[in-house]
C-alpha cells in the first residue's frame, strides 16, 4: 500500500495566527540567512529526542553528485523562548506546533495561532503543513509543521521527508533564479541559439559562447574563483535504450572528448566523467517532458582538474531530438552545493518547441 503524503497548506483565512499586524508587508525588515539556511524553531527535549533526529535526517541529506560532502540545507535550530530579535528575520523557518504539552515553550509555539486555528487543528488529526509567506520579514517562507502526539510528529515527518525538502529547494531555486537575471540576461545570445538550434534557453549576464558547431553548445563563465559551464549536445532519437546510464555516458564522453578541452594549450588533453564515484541517475519531470537526471563528477585526463555535474536527457518530439543539458563547475576552493542549485536553474530554462511552461 502507498504510503498516504500529507500535502502543504498554504495559511488561508480559516487559519488565522494570531500575531498583529503581520499583513503588513510593507513595513517588514529583509529577510537574512544564508542560501540554504533553515532555522528550526524547537524546545530543547524535541530536538534532542527522535523527532529532531528525523528532522535532522530530512534537512542534512548528503547532496549527491559533490566532490565533498555537503547536506542539502544548513540546519540551525532555536529554543522558543530563544526566538526573538532578528532571529525572526531568518528567510526559511520551521516552527513546531505541538497541540498534545501543556509546557510553557509547547504553549508559545501554540500562540502563533489563535483559539479557533488550534481548535480546528485539533479536530483534524491529518494536518500537518502549513506555509506562509513575509510572515515577520519579506523574502521570507515560513514552515509549521503540526503534530498530535511524539509518535504523529515522527510518522509525519518520515512520511513528508521529500515534500518538505522540495518546498525549500523550491524556494531557494526562485531566489537562485531571481539572483541570476537580476542584472540582464544574454539576450543576444538567446536569439542566436533560438535561430540556429531552435531551442530556448535564458542565458544569464557575462556568459559567452565558448564553443559551437552542428548539434552541439557550450556557454561558459570564467573567473578567478569560478568556472562555470553549460553544455548542450542533441542527436537524433532512435529507442528508448538511449535513456539507459551507460548510453548517456558513453555518448557524453565520447562528444565531451572531441569538443570540450580541458587545456587550451595542449589538444590532447579533455574532459570525462569520474568513475571512481559513480554518477547517479533518476527518472523526472523535466519541464513536462520525461527525463533522466544525472548527477556525478567529471575530470580532465591529464590534469589535476575536476569538479561537480548535473544534467538532463530527454526528447522532443517535433524534431524528434535526443537532447543531452549539462551544467559544469570548476571552484576547488568554494563550497559547490549552491553553485550546482544555481546551474540548475539555468538547465530548468531550456524550452523545446513542444515543453511545457513551468
Amino acid at each position: 500500500m502507498m504510503k498516504r503524503l500529507i500535502f502543504i497548506i498554504p495559511l488561508m483565512a480559516a487559519l488565522l495566527i494570531g500575531c498583529e499586524g503581520w499583513d503588513d508587508e510593507k513595513s517588514l525588515p529583509p529577510g537574512r540567512g544564508r542560501p540554504g539556511e533553515v532555522l528550526l524553531v524547537i524546545d530543547s527535549l524535541k530536538w534532542h529526542n527522535r523527532i529532531g533526529s528525523e528532522l535532522r535526517i530530512t534537512f542534512n541529506e548528503t547532496v549527491e553528485g559533490l566532490p565533498r560532502d555537503q547536506s542539502m540545507f544548513e540546519l540551525r535550530h532555536v529554543a522558543p523562548f530563544d526566538f526573538k530579535s532578528i532571529l525572526l528575520h531568518a528567510r526559511n523557518l520551521v516552527l513546531l506546533i505541538p497541540l498534545y504539552d501543556q509546557t510553557s515553550q509547547d504553549l508559545r509555539m501554540r500562540n502563533f495561532f489563535n483559539k479557533i486555528s488550534i481548535d480546528s487543528m485539533e479536530a483534524n488529526p491529518g494536518l500537518f503543513i502549513v506555509t506562509k509567506k513575509n510572515l515577520f520579514a519579506t523574502d521570507q517562507q515560513v514552515m509549521f509543521l503540526i503534530g498530535h502526539s511524539p509518535d504523529d510528529f515522527v510518522d509525519k515527518i518520515i512520511r513528508n521527508r521529500d515534500v518538505i525538502r522540495k518546498f525549500f529547494n523550491d524556494v531557494e531555486e526562485m531566489r537562485a533564479a531571481r539572483n541570476l537575471y537580476a542584472i540582464k540576461e544574454e539576450k543576444i545570445i538567446g536569439s542566436h541559439l533560438k535561430k540556429e538550434y531552435n531551442f530556448d534557453m535564458r542565458v544569464p549576464y557575462s556568459f559567452k559562447i565558448a564553443q559551437n558547431s552542428e548539434k552541439f553548445v557550450w556557454l561558459r563563465l570564467p573567473d578567478q574563483k569560478i568556472d562555470k559551464n553549460i553544455v548542450i549536445i542533441y542527436k537524433d532519437y532512435l529507442d528508448i535504450k538511449e535513456f539507459e546510464l551507460e548510453n548517456l555516458l558513453r555518448w557524453r564522453n565520447q562528444v565531451f572528448r572531441e569538443q570540450i578541452f580541458g587545456d587550451p594549450e595542449n589538444p590532447e588533453s579533455y574532459v570525462k566523467t569520474e568513475t571512481i564515484i559513480p554518477p547517479v541517475s533518476r527518472q523526472v519531470t523535466f519541464n513536462g517532458k520525461y527525463s533522466v537526471q544525472i548527477k556525478g563528477l567529471w575530470k580532465t585526463n591529464n590534469i589535476s582538474m575536476g569538479g561537480p555535474f548535473i544534467s538532463y536527457a530527454f526528447v522532443d518530439q517535433v524534431l524528434n531530438r535526443l537532447y543531452y543539458i549539462e551544467g559544469f563547475i570548476y571552484s576547488p576552493s568554494e563550497d559547490q552545493r549552491e553553485l550546482i542549485r544555481e546551474t540548475d536553474v539555468i538547465l530548468k530554462t531550456f524550452r523545446t518547441s513542444d515543453m511545457k511552461e513551468n
